[in-house]
């Protein structure tokens, strides 16, 4: 009896957090949109704060959500906004065959390490400590030959492949991209 009262409340709570998810893509929380501001936010009026709200860096100059009196579109922010993190500083694996990146381990959305250099003809292996997760590439060399593991899997999962190719190899979980799941290999005939 306690099992199936869990799996009713997992399911109700997990029904529930979908529910919220859509509604808040479809723009039913949203509110009145003649009261909205420019970026479809409701316009706070009552806290006399005329340049946003907190979560957005808003002042009360006014001038700006930035607060930096500057517009979003005169200096490019908002495009830095949607910009990849710069990658972290590779691990050295150059004088290494093999090696194993742990995808998801106990249970965060993280490649460990998320960045490895490699030479030519290193096997790289990405086992799955967690679930429902892949490797997708977003970037590669030209000519290079490597797809990454597009299907989701679970814990206990392995992929290998054998860079040959140099250049940076970016990629990432599709599940969890958006939580900075992202990984790089770069494979390099330089020793640094």
């Amino acid at each position: 009896m306690q099992r199936s009262n869990s799996r009713r409340r997992l399911l109700s709570v997990t029904g529930s957090i979908v529910l919220a998810t859509l509604a808040g893509c479809s723009g039913v929380l949203g509110g009145d949109p003649e009261n909205d501001d420019a970026d479809g936010e409701p316009a706070n009026e009552s806290d006399g704060d005329a340049g946003g709200n907190a979560s957005d860096g808003g002042g009360s100059d006014g001038d700006s959500a930035d607060g930096d009196g500057s517009s979003p579109t005169e200096d490019g922010d908002d495009a830095a906004d949607d910009e990849t993190p710069p990658m972290p500083e590779p691990v050295d694996w150059t004088d290494e065959e093999r090696g194993t990146i742990s995808v998801g381990p106990g249970g965060e959305f993280v490649f460990d390490p998320d960045a490895v250099r490699v030479e030519p003809g290193t096997l790289v292996r990405w086992l799955w400590e967690s679930d429902f997760h892949n490797v997708v590439p977003v970037d590669r060399p030209d000519g290079a030959d490597w797809d990454g593991e597009t299907e989701t899997y679970d814990q206990g999962h392995s992929y290998e492949f054998t860079f040959e190719t140099p250049g940076t190899y970016e990629y990432v979980c599709e599940p969890h991209e958006g939580a900075g799941m992202r990984g790089y290999v770069v494979v390099s005939d330089d020793q640094q």
